[in-house]
């Protein structure tokens, strides 16, 4: 076959779609190469590429990986309908049949053993020598959505939270647990010498809303007071915890993470997440982790704010009623508002 390249080793416009080094599609070892250090550069790209019979749309090559990503063995993929790559995006390979495709397009993608995968297409058209072909580009997308996805997600959280504390630790707590991809997520908070679960998330039946803070891991969140820090704990049934807190061995939890929530310069509770089979957290699930515990932090300084105005407008009344002179307070028009006992009684 014709490689999309011009001649003498000169890539075609489509090599410097994305800004990447050239790269000649591959196929199992055969056909004509326009130059070796091509091939090789291709082969060895970490980004996908498989070249299509624009009159079929039956993949003709594919370099390795395009195999790696779908799990094919090699050879598996010569002549297979790209609509079989592509089941659930009829519009998009109809573009690509008429020649419209244009700029990266982000579609769920089958592999071999029936899972989904979301990918960034690229699809360019390249002629030499009067032979026409497509060359299709794939990246995995799936984390980039994956971040987008709760993105949005936090975005619609904070634009619905209210003035009600209760109802913003919850929702909160909810947000965390499905962000997070936890068994259950708890904010347990610590208050006259007791763990309190202000907030819950699919937490089993009997679940303990106020409990003995010893041996507790959020517990040991609160007393480590490590701000900006989250305390992660593995093979949770190998640990300490299995004694200390009796939630490890009732509910079979494995892996454990909490982030410290503060109050002011006191820290007050912990945001946690567990579950019940062992987790690798990202960066990424750290910096999500610690947003959502940022967010009651405030909850938390906003509560105590208004509990000290509280405080303060109830001394500032008992000083006025119990004030051996008269004080009233009267609108533009000289009605009374307000008046103490002492100016009530004259």
């Amino acid at each position: 076959m014709m490689w999309p390249f011009g001649g003498a080793g000169k890539p075609g416009k489509w090599a410097a779609k994305r800004g990447d080094q050239p790269r000649v599609p591959d196929d199992e070892g055969q056909g004509p190469v326009c130059d070796d250090k091509y091939r090789l550069l291709f082969e060895n790209a970490s980004e996908a590429f498989m070249v299509l019979d624009p009159a079929t749309l039956k993949i003709e090559e594919a370099n390795a990986a395009v195999y790696r990503m779908l799990g094919y063995s090699r050879g598996e993929l010569r002549g297979k309908p790209i609509h079989e790559i592509f089941p659930e995006e009829n519009s998009y390979i109809e573009s690509v049949r008429v020649g419209t495709a244009a700029g990266a397009y982000v579609c769920r993608i089958m592999k071999k053993d029936g899972s989904r995968g979301i990918g960034e297409v690229v699809t360019v058209y390249s002629e030499d020598s009067g032979s026409r072909k497509i060359v299709m580009s794939v990246r995995d997308a799936a984390e980039r959505v994956s971040i987008e996805t709760k993105m949005i997600q936090l975005n619609n959280l904070f634009a619905s939270l209210g003035p009600d504390f209760k109802a913003n630790i919850d929702m909160l707590t909810k947000a965390c647990g499905e962000i997070m991809g936890g068994t259950c997520a708890i904010y347990n908070r610590l208050r006259d010498g007791m763990l309190y679960s202000l907030g819950v998330w699919n937490v089993p039946s009997g679940h303990k809303v106020m409990d003995d803070p010893q041996g507790h891991m959020c517990f040991d969140v609160i007393k480590k007071r490590e701000k900006g820090r989250p305390y992660i704990v593995k093979d949770l049934e190998k640990s300490s915890y299995c004694k200390s807190d009796p939630n490890v061995k009732r509910y079979g939890l494995r892996t454990y993470i909490g982030y410290p929530v503060f109050s002011g310069e006191e820290c007050v509770g912990s945001l946690c997440v567990v579950y019940d089979k062992d987790v690798e957290f990202t960066d990424l699930d750290i910096y999500f982790l610690s947003i959502m515990a940022m967010a009651i932090n405030r909850e938390e300084d906003r509560t105590k704010s208004a509990d000290a105005l509280k405080e303060s407008e109830e001394a500032y009344r008992i000083l006025v009623e119990s004030a051996n002179h008269p004080i009233a307070k009267i609108n533009r028009e000289g009605k009374f508002l307000f008046m103490n006992s002492f100016a009530a009684g004259m």
